[in-house]
């Protein structure tokens, strides 16, 4: 989850044609409608944060390369805000935790160090 407040349309573009290129998705949402959805869900526990301009990034397979595309252009562009996150549908994680999601190695690079310690 992330505030998008003060982006300019361009700045919205780069940001979805980067998250679309490490495979995720980026869309704007209406809070009532999420909270709605969120109701009786591990998702429940991240509502309190839909409110303003709110926008859901997700990602089917590796929650770190998108953490880490969210940090990065948040370091670039300090009007977006990372507000909060949801790995697994069961773990949920404030804005501190998505950055430090960011720092860790990627899935390729835990498989790799996985097979390198199994060999």
């Amino acid at each position: 989850m992330a505030s998008f407040r003060g982006l300019s349309v361009n700045q919205a573009n780069d940001l979805r044609a980067k998250i679309a290129d490490v495979g995720g998705r980026y869309r704007v949402i209406k809070n009532r409608l999420a909270k709605r959805a969120a109701a009786g869900t591990p998702a429940e526990g991240i509502s309190a944060v839909f409110s303003g301009p709110c926008a859901i990034a997700t990602h089917a397979d590796d929650p770190v390369s998108l953490a880490k595309t969210l940090a990065d252009f948040a370091k670039a562009n300090p009007q977006v805000e990372l507000l909060a996150g949801l790995v697994d549908a069961k773990d949920n994680l404030d804005a501190q935790g998505v950055k430090r999601l960011s720092t860790m190695p990627g899935l390729p690079v835990l498989r790799a160090q996985l097979l390198a310690l199994l060999q």
